[in-house]
């Protein structure tokens, strides 16, 4: 069995969409026999995408703490397992799985506006300008992430 559980560093990233990691964790005979971290920033609120990617790597069960609704309806239709509210150490999180002790706490997450307005700005700025012989003029924009707490 294969497990996806979205990361940052040693534990389970609190919010699903932004992770910009995810372990796959494979389970055999009750047992983690192998863990891969995998980048996923391009993939970073794109529901669909990392569903498909969990799809490709042939994940059963998908184990989260903070998600949203989009993320969830887009797992459960490909048929995953999906459990909510795990937090803490990942590898801790899977022996709760393995023992039966780890619970779906049915928590949703539902402030994904204020999260894209708390925590992410996308500023635009003007970084230079080259006049061309004919005289137009062509800008050069830069676009900056920042993100504030």
């Amino acid at each position: 069995m294969k497990i996806a559980l979205p990361v940052n560093g040693d534990i389970i990233n609190s919010h699903f969409g932004r992770s910009e990691r995810f372990a796959f964790a494979t389970i055999e005979e009750k047992k983690i026999v192998d863990i891969e971290v995998v980048s996923t920033e391009e993939l970073v609120h794109n529901h669909d995408g990392l569903v498909n990617l969990f799809v490709h790597e042939g994940v059963e069960a998908v184990i989260a703490n903070g998600i949203g609704q989009g993320a969830i309806n887009a797992i459960k239709e490909k048929g995953f397992e999906l459990i909510r509210g795990a937090s803490g150490r990942y590898i801790d999180v899977l022996q709760q799985y393995i023992d039966g002790s780890l619970e779906d706490k049915n928590m949703v997450c539902s402030n994904h506006k204020k999260h894209s307005e708390k925590y992410l700005q996308i500023q635009l700025k003007i970084i230079g300008i080259c006049i061309s012989k004919n005289s137009y003029a062509y800008y050069f924009l830069l676009y900056r992430k920042n993100f504030v707490s």
